[in-house]
This record gives structure tokens, C-alpha cells and sequence, in this order.
């Protein structure tokens, strides 16, 4: 932005996933890129990606986003409440109609990062409210997390998870203890601590504490 007020030429691009295996991606575990396909964030062929840098470069705005967008996978999270606010301009507004055709469009013209810049990901999937409306049953809550940490780990079988093992152990990573941070929140309607994790570090201590807040019905506040 700097260099384009002087008049000089510079272009920051924020990319999105690249399909091809790289130095970047090689590391990227299943569990990575179902996270990423649950945000809404799809992989782009080569050939994409290098027609979305000849866009970017005719474009006057020095810093976009190149990504490929799922539409249906937006319009979840807005439903579960979870959607990013920098990517719900990519949606059409509230009580249009579109068609799947209409919106794979939409999608492919916001490849070109017209719509936006660059911002954080955060969590995945998600619940379309509050799982618990009384006083929770504490097993029900840990059935609630063990299945949300099953989804973050991708695992087929809720039966993989160890509910005594600590959640670092399991495989959770930071990224993933976001999402099953907003998971949660949005299962329970509680706003949840970013610490979470080091806070109850196994499945079995995060359920008790869930149980303890819900049938407190406190919200303790929320760290990012």
C-alpha cells in the first residue's frame, strides 16, 4: 500500500490452498486439509492459480486473496454462525436466490480476490444452535465433545478418541484446538476461553467443565 501510494508497482498476494504438492503443502496432513475443506477453502489446480496471478497483476488493488471458494461450505458455517465476517460478502445476501450454476460462478469470480484481502481462518463446522436447552446430562456432554474432537481429527469412529489421553497427544494441533474451540461454542452457546485446551487438557476434564458451566449457565469470557 505503501509503494502504490509513492506510484510505484506492488502486489501482496495472500494465497489460498494450491492443489499441487510443494514445500509449502507436502507437510499437510489429511486431517489439514479436511480442516481446511470444512472452512470452505478448496485446493486449486496450477493452472488456476497461475490464471488468478495474471488477474491480480491487471488489478489496481496492491494486496488480494487468490483462493477458491466452496459456496455451500460458506453457507453452513453462516448458518452455524461461524463464518468469518471478511468472507461473508462472498455469499449472496440474505433471502436471495441462486442457483448451484449461479453460485459455482460466484465462486470462480471470487478467485480473483476481488472481494477482499487476506484474513484469519478460524474453526470448522459447528451446530446450527445451542445442543443443550436445561440442565445437561454430563455422559451427553461428553458424547458432545468426543464426537467434535472425532471431526477435527477427522476420524471416521467417535470410538477413536480417548476420552483420558490429553487432546496434544491425540493430535490436536493449535489450529485445530480453535476450531474445536468454536465447535463448542457454538454447540453450547457458552463463550470459550482460546486456552481451552491447556486449560482441560483431555477430552474426559473438557466434557466436566463444559458440564459445570452449562448447568451454571455461566459464559465465561472469551480469549482470543
Amino acid at each position: 500500500v505503501h509503494r502504490r501510494a509513492q506510484g510505484l508497482p506492488a502486489v501482496s498476494l495472500a494465497w489460498g490452498l494450491w492443489g499441487q504438492s510443494s514445500g509449502m503443502t507436502g507437510e499437510l496432513s489429511e486431517a489439514d486439509r479436511a480442516r481446511m475443506s470444512r472452512t470452505g477453502v478448496l485446493p486449486m489446480r496450477a493452472e488456476q492459480a497461475l490464471a488468478l496471478l495474471d488477474s491480480a497483476l491487471a488489478l489496481p488493488s496492491p494486496q488480494l486473496a487468490p483462493a477458491l471458494f466452496d459456496p455451500g461450505a460458506l453457507r453452513d458455517r453462516a448458518v452455524s454462525g461461524m463464518l468469518q465476517p471478511m468472507l461473508a460478502g462472498l455469499l449472496p445476501a440474505p433471502g436471495g436466490t441462486r442457483t448451484a450454476d449461479e453460485a459455482d460462478e460466484t465462486g470462480e469470480a471470487d478467485e480473483t480476490g476481488e472481494t477482499g484481502e487476506a484474513g484469519e481462518t478460524g474453526g470448522g463446522g459447528g451446530t446450527a444452535g445451542p445442543a443443550f436447552t436445561g440442565p445437561p446430562d454430563p455422559r451427553e456432554v461428553l458424547s458432545l465433545v468426543v464426537g467434535h474432537v472425532a471431526e477435527v481429527l477427522g476420524h471416521d469412529s467417535p470410538e477413536e478418541v480417548a476420552v483420558d489421553e490429553e487432546l496434544m497427544d491425540l493430535g490436536v494441533d493449535s489450529l485445530m484446538a480453535v476450531e474445536l474451540r468454536n465447535r463448542l461454542n457454538a454447540a453450547t452457546g457458552l463463550s470459550l476461553p482460546g486456552s481451552l485446551m491447556f486449560d482441560f487438557p483431555t477430552v474426559e476434564a473438557l466434557a466436566g467443565h463444559l458440564a459445570e458451566e452449562l448447568a451454571a449457565g455461566g459464559s465465561g469470557p472469551e480469549e482470543d
